[in-house]
């Protein structure tokens, strides 16, 4: 019900639906009456709700003076995950309106506080039912009193990467629901300074396993070998460190997906011809999209009798060349109806070309094949004439709790296997 918020989602591009309800809404702590229903729509599904408390004491959450606690409870009777959000500042001061903390209980995932307070203080105020978890500006701390063992989330803090945060909250949600576990999470950067930086600090916390999730190739030398040197087990996500346990997709495997279904598309509705070939990608193919499209063209080739010679690429973050201009460019030289696949391996690279696309090309002899499937991916596919065939799912909402099972057989002696995959599924548009 903040203004403010509004404006802070639509500055970082968020795509998914915003609704507002109840009577009143703020702005820089000003309140404005509206004059619409006070209850949430029948078809309205809230997976998670955050809500900010003002103040805590006694056991008690209490939320500002001025809040609309219908409106709240509300939200929090449809919610099927609640976050609670709380100062340091505010600790044993009681106050007015009270959140009914204990009735939500259940469904209540995490007690978000910053480092203000540190893990003793925390179990003296706070009771042990409560999923603490204090968060400091690189690091976050899960809160156990009794627990068997420790893991560090090396993770990159690119939260404008869609896969990068489905796949850091589906961990949290995996580590919440394992009472045995104290979960310590330090981000970096991405690059080798930061990421070496931040594993250092997660080792001297004296953990028993390291998840890295940093996307750093550079480090991964450094990674695997330091994790060997302090006996530190290590589990490695989508990019492999020397020694460690890999959790992630089958990029082969997802290469030959997206091959598959563009080959069948082709072969159908072009007579296997195809004239164009165009990479939408990151500047410097990093190995695993170069395996990906490897494996795409090699299950193509057997497949479709007319491949083009030439396969145009447009590279995002180039230090010479616009993707855009260049892509543009392209377009209005390629006639509209000689046929064009476009792969696209990134949801930022596909999401900035759609409309591009639709512009300059037609939807007869265009298609486009995507990776890491989205709900905005989704809403692209609904457009009429949008040339998107469909996208190689990923699932990074499960990679959470099948990282936890490796992790706890790891650190209970139980067999691994070397390499363990992601769930890979295509998801086509509906024509």
């Amino acid at each position: 019900n903040s203004l403010d918020i509004l404006d802070d989602l639509r500055a970082r591009s968020y795509a998914y639906p915003v609704q507002t309800f109840g009577f009143r809404v703020s702005l820089h702590n000003k309140r404005f009456c509206l004059s619409q229903e006070d209850k949430l729509s029948e078809a309205l599904v809230i997976n998670r709700a955050i809500i900010c408390c003002k103040s805590y004491a006694s056991n008690t959450f209490y939320l500002a003076d001025e809040e609309d606690l219908p409106s709240i409870v509300a939200v929090c009777e449809r919610a099927q995950k609640i976050y609670i959000v709380l100062d340091s500042n505010h600790l044993e001061l009681q106050g007015k309106t009270v959140f009914p903390y204990k009735r939500y209980l259940p469904k209540i995932r995490e007690v978000l506080i910053d480092d203000g307070i540190g893990s003793f203080r925390a179990n003296v105020l706070f009771s042990r039912q409560d999923p603490l978890i204090i968060c400091g500006l690189d690091y976050t701390y899960r809160n156990v009193r009794k627990y068997q063992h420790r893991i560090g989330f090396l993770v990159n803090k690119d939260r404008n990467y869609f896969f990068v945060q489905a796949v850091h909250n589906s961990l949290l949600e995996a580590t919440a629901a394992c009472k045995s576990v104290s979960l310590i999470i330090r981000e970096c950067d991405g690059d080798y300074a930061s990421t070496v930086q931040t594993l250092n600090m997660l080792l001297d916390e004296q953990v028993d396993l390291v998840i890295d999730y940093s996307l750093c190739m550079e480090s991964l030398m450094y990674i695997g070998e330091k994790c060997l040197a302090r006996n530190v087990k290590l589990i490695s996500v989508d990019y492999m460190a020397p020694g460690a346990v890999y959790f992630g997709a089958d990029n082969a495997k997802a290469g030959t997906i997206a091959g598959e279904q563009a080959s069948r598309y082709i072969r159908d509705r072009w007579d296997s011809k195809l004239d164009h070939l165009l990479v939408l990608a990151k500047y410097g193919y990093e190995p695993i999209t170069k395996l990906r499209i490897s494996s795409a063209l090699e299950h193509m080739q057997l497949n479709i009798s007319l491949l083009p010679d030439t396969i145009h690429t447009i590279e995002w973050g180039h230090p010479e060349k616009d993707p855009t201009q260049a892509l543009v460019q392209l377009l209005k030289e390629i006639p509209k109806e000689e046929n064009m696949l476009i792969l696209a391996f990134n949801l930022r690279h596909l999401l900035s070309s759609h409309d591009l696309i639709l512009q300059y090309r037609e939807c007869e002899n265009t298609i486009i094949v995507g990776h890491n499937y989205t709900k905005q991916i989704e809403e692209l596919m609904k457009i009429g004439k949008s040339p998107l065939l469909g996208c190689v799912h990923y699932n990074p909402e499960g990679y959470g709790e099948k990282i936890m099972d490796i992790a706890l057989r790891m650190l209970e002696g139980g067999a691994v296997q070397p390499r363990n995959y992601t769930n890979l599924t295509w998801i086509e548009k509906s024509y």
